[in-house]
C-alpha cells in the first residue's frame, strides 16, 4: 500500500474517532470554557463535498508550503491533541451557529475545512475560511486565548467555496482575506 494512501486511511479513521467525543453544540448557555460564533458560507456547495468541518488548532503551520509537510503537521498535532475536529456541518447550510468547549490555552487557528468525496481525499482538502478579528488587516488567522470558565462570542468565520479551487490546501501565505 502506498504511504500516502496509508496515511490517508489512518487520518480518516482519526477524524471519525475524534468526532465522537467533542463536537459542535447549540449556542446555549453551558458551563466551561470555549468559543461560539457563526460560520457564513458563500458560493455553491460542490457536488463533490464529502464533509465540511470546523477545526480548532493550538498551532498554525507557519512556514509549511508543501502538501506533504502540511499533512505531516496535521497528523502530528492531531495525535498530540493539538487539533480538534468537530461535528460535520449540515450540507448546503448558508449559516451555521456553533459552540465548542475548549480547555484553557491559546488556539492559533480556528478554521473551516472542506473534504472532497474522492478516494485520496487528503490531497483535495481545502480551507474554506478562518477566524480573523479584522479580515482587512490580517494575512494570518487570529489566535484565540481561552481563559478557564469563559466562553467567547462572535468568533465568526466567512467560509468561501471559491477556495476549493485554490492551489494550496489550507492556507495562503501573504494573501489578504
Amino acid at each position: 500500500m502506498r504511504p500516502v494512501l496509508r496515511l490517508s486511511i489512518i487520518l480518516a479513521c482519526l477524524v471519525f474517532l475524534s468526532c465522537a467525543d467533542h463536537g459542535l453544540s447549540p449556542a446555549a448557555s453551558e458551563p466551561g470554557s470555549g468559543i461560539r460564533g457563526r460560520i457564513t458560507f458563500s458560493g455553491a456547495w460542490p457536488d463533490s463535498t464529502k464533509d465540511v468541518v470546523l477545526v480548532v488548532s493550538k498551532k498554525y503551520p507557519e512556514g509549511i508550503t508543501d502538501r506533504d509537510g502540511l499533512i505531516a503537521f496535521v497528523l502530528q498535532n492531531f495525535l498530540s491533541g493539538g487539533i480538534q475536529l468537530c461535528d460535520t456541518i449540515p450540507r448546503n447550510a448558508d449559516l451555521y451557529d456553533y459552540h465548542i468547549r475548549l480547555q484553557p490555552g491559546v488556539y492559533e487557528w480556528v478554521f473551516v475545512i472542506w473534504f472532497p468525496d474522492t478516494p485520496e481525499y487528503l490531497y483535495g482538502v481545502k480551507e474554506l475560511g478562518a477566524y480573523y478579528r479584522n479580515p482587512d488587516l490580517q494575512t494570518r488567522p487570529s489566535p484565540v486565548e481561552i481563559i478557564d470558565g469563559v466562553t467567547y462570542d462572535r468568533i465568526n468565520i466567512s467560509a468561501d467555496f471559491a477556495n476549493v479551487g485554490m492551489e494550496l490546501p489550507f492556507f495562503r501565505p501573504g494573501r489578504k482575506r
